[in-house]
């Protein structure tokens, strides 16, 4: 799959994937003969080694209900107010989906608008529905998948919302992320059926994990708080005889499209180099990680 130059071997699997697919995989580094095989790793050990003790107490934790009481887990959700009142409406079984509007007497059809195939519940909306699959497989790790799919409604937000999946990533807190994806998804799956306007799964999927980030990045512990002050930003110019490089990454909310670049420079400042990178399809982080190693 990689060719002479050590770069993707595009013709091999090109007709296999689509555009979307295709994307994610440019941006990702090819491997390397000079680097270790990939293995196998045992996520719920520190070690990456099998062992029982570990395992079992990781699914001893999944299996008990973190609370009973279901709103208290609405009112800690860490995020923006409207998302924590869309949490509640979702617990309290109050988002007017066709099935609630037909029950209400408002509509005689009750058929999901987007599928046309299942009865409009909201557990349909935002999780079962084709659609809103195809979002939810972009973020979950592929052992979760069986498990997040066939639990009721009710388990299904509590679980996230506490985390019992353990779902752990660098960026974000995965209950944040739960709750404004499901935000995203419902306003998403009403543009459809009342503005004609599609927004692709991969955006949804990059802009809530940038907010979620930005939630994580803005919340800091009662007392730790660091006072505020102004602070100019400069360029610093390296020891004698050394060049500086400095690099940047980012993410088009829109549809993922991720871009590095970056510039090398002299101890008295003076251009020395530069460069683009078009990635493809990934976060914020791989696309600063990959500024610095093009740079280096």
């Amino acid at each position: 799959m990689v060719n002479e130059y050590g770069r993707w071997d595009w013709p091999q699997f090109r007709s296999y994937v689509d555009a979307t697919v295709a994307m994610q995989i440019v941006a990702m580094k090819p491997p390397a003969p000079h680097n270790n095989a990939d293995g196998y790793m045992w996520r719920w050990s520190k070690k990456g080694n099998f062992n029982i003790a570990d395992t079992f107490g990781a699914l001893s934790q999944a299996s008990n209900n973190p609370a009973d009481d279901k709103w208290n887990w609405a009112w800690k959700f860490i995020g923006p107010q409207r998302i924590r009142h869309f949490i509640w409406l979702v617990l309290k079984e109050r988002l007017l989906t066709n099935g609630e509007r037909q029950r209400r007497g408002f509509t005689e059809i009750d058929i999901c608008s987007l599928c046309g195939s299942s009865r409009e519940s909201i557990i349909h909306a935002i999780r079962d529905c084709h659609w809103a699959r195809t979002v939810w497989l972009k973020v979950l790790p592929h052992t979760m998948v069986n498990r997040f799919f066939t639990s009721s409604m009710s388990d299904w937000m509590i679980d996230n919302l506490s985390n019992a999946f353990r779902i752990d990533y660098v960026d974000w807190d995965w209950p944040t992320c739960f709750g404004i994806l499901c935000w995203k998804i419902w306003k998403a799956h009403n543009s459809v059926v009342f503005e004609g306007v599609s927004t692709g799964s991969e955006a949804i999927v990059v802009q809530g994990q940038g907010w979620a980030k930005q939630v994580k990045d803005s919340s800091m512990k009662p007392g730790r708080r660091a006072a505020a002050f102004p602070m100019q930003v400069y360029w610093q110019p390296p020891t004698l005889g050394w060049i500086k490089l400095n690099v940047d990454g980012a993410v088009n909310p829109l549809n993922g499209v991720a871009a590095a670049g970056g510039v090398l420079r002299s101890t008295n400042g003076s251009w020395l180099a530069g460069f683009a990178h078009n990635l493809g399809i990934c976060s914020v982080t791989n696309a600063k990680l990959w500024g610095l190693l093009d740079g280096l």
